[in-house]
């Protein structure tokens, strides 16, 4: 279990109409993560190894605000919202055996005599999204509703591999 935290904060400027919010949340783990596990590995033609195994990683924390407003007397309201993600923080996850460090050499790979199984580089870039939304209520009871959006991207070429969540 890797714990975490959050804070919000959300401000009427305007009763009923202006409001503007602010959120942080914490990096899971709050800082680099140690996560115990199982490896298998099967070679072709070879029985299965078990190794139990230590995953190092650092996730990123998120910054997001936002406004909302709401003209008064009017079945509108309109949308802006934000966020920053700090995902350089995730440079490499390295698999190690259980509870031990991970030693890497300059090139990322393992250094001689270290316990580890597999190095990820990642080096991702901090990213943002914006996004734009509207609604219109036909009544009170149904509301239609039409946004936008644009966020960059993480994953630098130089490290995309398929192994990558959502890596097309």
């Amino acid at each position: 279990y890797n714990g975490s935290c959050a804070a919000g904060a959300m401000l009427e400027a305007m009763p009923g109409q202006l409001y503007i919010g602010a959120s942080y949340q914490a990096q899971p783990g709050l800082g680099a993560q140690a996560l115990n596990g199982d490896l298998y590995i099967t070679p072709p033609g070879m029985k299965a190894s078990h190794n139990l195994v230590t995953l190092h990683q650092t996730l990123p924390d998120v910054i997001r605000g936002g406004v909302r407003y709401r003209p008064k007397s009017t079945p509108w309201e309109f949308r802006v919202f934000g966020d920053f993600t700090r995902w350089s923080s995730l440079t490499n996850q390295c698999l190690s055996q259980l509870n031990n460090s991970c030693p890497l050499s300059a090139n990322g790979g393992p250094a001689p005599g270290g316990l580890v199984f597999g190095n990820s580089r990642r080096n991702w870039n901090d990213t943002f999204g914006a996004r734009l939304g509207a609604s219109y209520w036909v009544n009170r009871g149904v509301e239609v509703f039409g946004g936008a959006g644009y966020e960059t991207a993480a994953v630098p070429d130089s490290t995309l591999a398929p192994d990558v969540p959502d890596a097309n």
